[in-house]
């Protein structure tokens, strides 16, 4: 067995929230003996952060040679501050799951998209693990609804954008992420994230603990988060999937914050 990797190299995204294709904008071509991606690993380059402004970017994966869409996930946010804070976090790099069969030579194109605007403009690169020893698990795919959506200030369930799962057979993984929208002194941001759907074949609730955020007292903050979980489902839905996510925030802000999930599926074989 061979295993290797290879990284569609860190490229600006812009400031703004236009989807931009990185690796210097060319496609990455798998090796020629390659015949599975076992899964991606992205990074954000934050550059100079701004208080107030946290970064939050989604990642797509598109080739014109594979049936890969869709792979859109988003990569864990790194947070601004208060004031002239003094330090911040590059989230732990974490395995993106794909299990995409290839016949090797394929060209793949990446892309990033800023979820919220900054005044500096941040990178996204982005690892591929490949091997010559499929593993045959089944292929995952990854989907996000479009754009962030606000927390509110209330101590109160709110609904976020719907999405819709195309050939699903089963969600496999679920995750949210919240971010600080302007940091306030002593407010942290915690609650829980829940998705309905009609065509869920269960009554299994899908509810999970969305990584908090700790904001301290003082005019010069630096709040940080790791990353967060990515959970894992077994929820069966075949076919067309329409899920509706929410987040129920569990302590009332004076400023709200935003909150964005995704989702791993497989498809029908």
């Amino acid at each position: 067995m061979v295993e290797g990797w290879d990284i569609a190299t860190a490229t600006s995204v812009g400031t703004g929230t236009t989807k931009t294709q990185i690796n210097g904008a060319v496609a990455l071509t798998t090796p020629t003996d390659a015949l599975q991606i076992r899964g991606v690993v992205p990074y954000i380059i934050a550059g100079v952060l701004t208080a107030g402004q946290s970064v939050l970017l989604k990642a797509e994966v598109e080739s014109k040679a594979l049936s890969l869409i869709p792979k859109a996930f988003l990569v864990p946010p790194i947070l601004g501050g208060l004031g002239a804070f003094t330090a911040a976090v590059h989230p732990l790099l974490k395995l993106v799951p794909f299990n995409t069969p290839l016949q090797g030579g394929e060209d793949i194109n990446y892309f990033g998209t800023a979820q919220i605007a900054n005044t500096a403009a941040p990178l996204l690169g982005i690892g591929v693990n490949y091997t010559d020893s499929p593993s045959g698990d089944q292929e995952v795919f990854w989907d996000t609804p479009t754009g962030t959506t606000s927390t509110g200030t209330a101590a109160a369930r709110v609904a976020g954008s719907t999405l819709n799962l195309n050939q699903a057979a089963a969600v496999i993984k679920s995750y949210m992420y919240t971010t600080n929208a302007v940091v306030t002194a002593s407010e942290s941001i915690g609650g829980f994230a829940e998705t309905v759907s009609p065509d869920f074949q269960s009554a299994f609730p899908m509810k999970h603990a969305v990584q908090p955020i700790a904001v301290a007292p003082g005019a010069t903050l630096s709040p940080v988060v790791v990353g967060g979980p990515v959970f894992d489902e077994n929820m069966p839905v075949g076919g067309l999937a329409r899920l509706s996510p929410f987040f129920t925030l569990e302590k009332a802000l004076t400023v709200a914050g935003n909150f964005m999930p995704g989702y791993g599926f497989v498809k029908n074989q």
